[in-house]
């Protein structure tokens, strides 16, 4: 009997469903991506019609916290479960909860030093 050294086959249909499979998910997210960016640059276009120069960058200034606010959320310990949940996916759940309370915790940290300094630095309404 000969052997195969190569992958195995696959039927010519499995791999035409799952090109257009692939190709309808490019595809969707593609669009979603350039709808998403669409908004965006309207967005930006009305606040900078609305708002002054010191406005606008105050708006900025805030806008371009959050995506660090957010990276110090989990302080990486997303990373190390998503490599741990490959590793033993069966231990996915379980994982899964320590990372949301992890990122609780820290968030916590996060809410109760914003809001200290902000009792302090800002004036009251």
């Amino acid at each position: 009997m000969p052997t195969v050294s190569g992958p195995a086959a696959i039927p010519a249909e499995a791999s035409v469903s799952t090109a257009a499979r692939i190709g309808k998910n490019f595809s969707f997210r593609m669009a979603a991506q350039i709808l998403t960016a669409l908004i965006n640059v309207a967005k930006m276009v009305m606040l900078g019609n609305y708002l002054s120069v010191a406005g606008y960058g105050e708006y900025v200034f805030y806008y371009a916290l959050i995506p660090l606010i957010g990276s110090l959320g989990d302080l990486g310990a997303g990373v190390m479960i998503t490599k741990s949940i490959a590793r033993d996916r069966l231990m996915g759940p379980r994982y899964y909860g320590d990372a949301l309370m992890i990122k609780g915790a820290i968030s916590v940290v996060i809410l109760i030093g914003v809001a200290g300094s902000a009792w302090f630095m800002f004036d009251p309404l």
